[in-house]
């Protein structure tokens, strides 16, 4: 069973896509189900969704965000729930970020954008909303 905060809002969730400067994006592998997907959670009651998002995404990976490297957000529903997913640039080589495994998540990989393949779906549990966000960006 999906266990919760009492000050969840279950039916809304946010988080972040992280790319460095050379178009590597962000993956982490969740603890609860060892599924793959972006930083993200559930916005707790009180809380903006963006403020949601960037708790999420420090809680899941040590990483603090600022508007300055903010792009755009992307909206998407899955499984009956809301998903705001806010897009960052870092100007930094993934190397260069230091994203640490927290109590959330048991591992992370950085994956070039631009060799993103069918093989990555095929060989990871990857998140609906994740793969949703993968499918309609490589298709443009």
């Amino acid at each position: 069973m999906d266990q919760r905060a009492p000050d969840d809002m279950p039916d809304l969730t946010a988080g972040v896509i992280v790319f460095d400067n050379a178009m590597n994006v962000l993956l982490i592998k969740q603890k609860k189900n060892g599924i793959w997907s972006f930083p993200k959670g559930s916005v707790k009651y009180g809380e903006t969704i963006y403020q949601g998002a960037i708790r999420e995404a420090f809680e899941e990976t040590g990483l603090n965000f600022s508007l300055e490297n903010f792009l755009t957000y992307y909206f998407d529903t899955c499984h009956k729930k809301k998903n705001y997913l806010y897009i960052y640039k870092l100007l930094l080589n993934y190397k260069d970020i230091p994203v640490r495994i927290t109590e959330d998540i048991t591992d992370f990989m950085w994956i070039s954008w631009w060799g993103i393949t069918q093989q990555l779906f095929k060989s990871y549990h990857i998140n609906l909303l994740t793969t949703n966000y993968l499918y309609k960006s490589l298709k443009h």
